[in-house]
């Protein structure tokens, strides 16, 4: 049977939450292939102790981040958010099966899911919104690109997203083709580009593929936007999804807001039935702390996990 890759960055402040996140794995994924954790290499001795039990219970691996991306110390222009999405592209490169899940601390999985369900007949689900709220995400990813999006003013599904191995290590070859021409930008853009990847070129890992100085001297551009535009653009999204009614993630019963009285939610409809959706975002951001997330999700998850401090 296929098993299915998922990739999680992490940082110690959303430790707790990805102990919830744990849980749900440990009881509802029961196929999971390799669960690459992805910290900081600064953290990494503290965070490879804290995830060790979790080690025992889920096949998974604590990798340093600059494994994966070794330019990350002249990155630090970059805000925390676009570190993890070149971590989660850079997986692609790392990753063994077909197709791979990416997570974040502040997922968590809600009912029996398998590759078979994410994957059908070699293709993973894309679930578009017919109105986009982040327009900047797709005009940087064409600039950074150098295409046109076939599709305007959509926004399509965001973490937890089911990707293509081989449709990501395409990408990679094309972002390595362009950053090779230097199609700079107008505006900030162009002067970001010249700056950043200027000193990338002349650094220490001037050596490594220009892909990931190309990203990180280019934002704003998001991982999700320049995957499914490139895609989509080049004429491949077909060969590695297809559009789908129903997200992976429960769009509607996610908390996206801050301040939202969490206890009032009814956990039921996430937890009942058959999936999609397989999955629900209580985001970081929110301010919804993992004690309290868990309180609300504990009748579905069992006895509460370890670390977290609930009796």
């Amino acid at each position: 049977m296929p098993e299915i890759d998922a990739v999680l960055p992490l940082l110690p402040r959303d430790f707790e939450r990805f102990t919830i996140l744990a849980r749900s794995l440990e009881r509802f994924m029961s196929d999971l292939g390799q669960l690459f954790v992805v910290v900081p290499d600064r953290f990494h001795a503290e965070l490879a102790r804290l995830l060790e039990p979790y080690g025992r219970r889920l096949p998974m691996r604590v990798i340093k981040e600059q494994q994966w991306v070794p330019e990350m110390p002249q990155l630090r222009h970059l805000p925390g958010w676009y570190k993890q999405q070149l971590v989660k592209l850079a997986s692609a490169e790392y990753v063994t099966s077909d197709f791979f899940l990416t997570l974040d601390a502040d997922v968590v999985c809600t009912r029996p899911v398998s590759y078979q369900k994410l994957v059908i007949a070699g293709r993973a689900p894309c679930h578009a919104i017919p109105v986009c709220d982040h327009p900047q995400w797709y005009l940087g990813s064409e600039a950074v690109l150098d295409l046109s999006a076939k599709r305007q003013n959509i926004l399509h599904n965001v973490t937890p997203c089911v990707m293509s191995r081989e449709g990501t290590l395409e990408l990679i070859a094309h972002l390595n083709q362009v950053a090779l021409a230097r199609p700079y930008s107008s505006g900030f853009r162009g002067l970001q580009q010249r700056l950043f990847f200027t000193l990338h070129r002349l650094g220490r890992h001037r050596a490594q593929p220009p892909w990931r100085g190309w990203l990180g001297s280019s934002r704003p551009w998001a991982e999700y936007a320049t995957y499914f535009t490139f895609l989509e653009a080049t004429g491949r999204y077909d060969r590695f999804h297809f559009d789908s009614e129903r997200c992976v993630y429960d769009i509607e019963r996610s908390v996206w807001v801050k301040k939202f009285p969490i206890e009032t939610m009814d956990p039921e409809p996430l937890f009942r039935l058959d999936g999609p959706p397989y999955f629900v975002v209580i985001q970081s951001n929110s301010g919804i702390d993992a004690k309290r997330t868990w309180r609300v999700l504990e009748p579905w998850l069992g006895p509460a996990p370890l670390h977290l401090g609930i009796q």
